[in-house]
């Protein structure tokens, strides 16, 4: 079967790009590749639709969604190990929310809803059979529609940590500005980690993923603030928790 001459585009492209990263290390020995995964690290961190609903209630499986469909339709059919791997070069656990741990099962589900079909079975050397995958036209309305989603709709999510510190009355205030100041200490330095990355990859990013990356930081960035401002204000909060203010009604007897 001959070569998608997409596929064939890109793996040229991504070659090229990654004998260059290869480099972009400290000292011109990176050694790997230098994309958003080697960028962000480890640190720690409604349209009218078609008829037919391709849309999840979970915002995770919604993403997973996207992430192989439009990998898929970019890309040309690929095994479900080719697609793992853009996942972990892309490093989306981190900022895309898709745990690279789930795309296998999610690759079987969209099979099973003619979203994505089997192309073909490959083999190399003595490795496992891989069962090879393309988008179908289903799938290219499904990827329209789950991305005409997440481009339209506002998501803010709720922090545990602050339903845990409105919760933490009986902790001694030396021990709620402790885990605060910890937890500051280690958002300023995830930021300048980020910043320090996003200056050294800069020439091997498109646009896309540059704003991507800027998004990132600017929200580590706003976290850094709202931190530094809870800090200051941990004694106001600690005579609050002392005093009473605000918590929970004291119930004289039953109802």
């Amino acid at each position: 079967m001959a070569d998608d001459p997409r596929r064939s585009h890109r793996a040229r492209a991504v070659t090229r790009t990654g004998r260059a990263l290869s480099h972009a290390g400290p000292g011109g020995t990176g050694g790997g590749w230098f994309s958003l995964r080697r960028i962000v690290g480890e640190a720690p961190w409604p349209a009218r639709l078609p008829s037919r609903d391709y849309l999840c209630e979970s915002n995770r499986v919604s993403s997973i969604r996207l992430f192989i469909l439009g990998t898929l339709a970019a890309s040309g059919p690929l095994h479900g190990h080719q697609i793992r791997q853009q996942a972990q070069s892309d490093r989306t656990d981190m900022w895309a929310d898709v745990p690279v741990g789930s795309l296998y099962g999610a690759l079987k589900r969209l099979a099973h809803e003619e979203l994505v079909r089997e192309v073909r079975t490959e083999r190399v050397g003595n490795r496992p059979e891989r069962t090879v995958y393309e988008i179908t036209r289903e799938g290219h309305r499904a990827l329209d529609a789950v991305r005409d989603q997440a481009l339209r709709e506002l998501v803010l999510r709720n922090d545990p940590f602050d339903l845990a510190l409105s919760q933490s009355r009986d902790l001694p205030e030396e021990t709620l500005t402790q885990i605060v100041a910890n937890r500051l200490a280690g958002l300023r330095v995830q930021e300048s980690s980020l910043r320090h990355r996003a200056e050294t990859a800069d020439i091997y990013l498109n646009e896309a993923e540059r704003v991507v990356l800027r998004h990132l930081i600017e929200r580590v960035a706003a976290e850094v603030r709202w931190h530094e401002e809870l800090l200051g204000r941990m004694p106001k909060i600690a005579a609050d928790f002392r005093d009473g203010i605000g918590g929970p009604p004291a119930w004289g007897g039953t109802s």
